[in-house]
């Protein structure tokens, strides 16, 4: 009865947790890892959703503007079991592709352009990070269960 009570209220029943790369090259057009789920007692995952975004970061104090694009998206719909105790891995790979910001664009020229941009975007506080999300929809789960990690890059 508590089991039942505790999926109505949307309790998450099911941890998700990442096995990805902890430095990615630059120069990588897909996101390849492993999903590893577990739970509490015997749920069934219907769909998992992976978002890969860029929290773009400019300017300071006051003047600090945050913007968010999604550089890449993926739903998958399944029925998989997931049972007490035993880990469900999931591997995946996440096609994206990186925006380009002026300042990138100018910076790829050539290697002065490319000094010349790093500074400009050091003075300007110019700062991405990126975030890999997964949402994993349970049976019988209002909400799904949703976890984030951030994603580096060598660049």
């Amino acid at each position: 009865m508590f089991e039942r009570f505790k999926k109505w209220i949307g309790v998450q029943q099911v941890k998700v947790k990442f096995n990805t790369l902890p430095v990615y090259p630059s120069n990588v057009e897909t996101l390849n890892g492993e999903l590893v789920l577990y739970a509490q007692d015997k749920q069934l995952i219907e769909w998992y959703t992976l978002t890969f975004t860029e929290v773009y970061t400019r300017g300071r104090g006051e003047n600090k503007r945050i913007d968010e694009y999604i550089l890449g998206q993926q739903t998958v719909e399944l029925s998989l079991p997931v049972v007490s105790m035993q880990p469900e891995r999931i591997l995946f790979k996440l096609p994206f592709s990186f925006n380009m910001s002026k300042m990138d664009h100018l910076g790829s020229k050539n290697i002065v352009s490319k000094k010349i941009a790093q500074v400009a975007k050091r003075l300007k506080g110019v700062h991405s990070d990126y975030h890999l999300l997964v949402e994993v929809g349970v049976k019988d789960q209002k909400s799904p269960t949703k976890s984030r990690i951030k994603i580096a890059f060598d660049r």
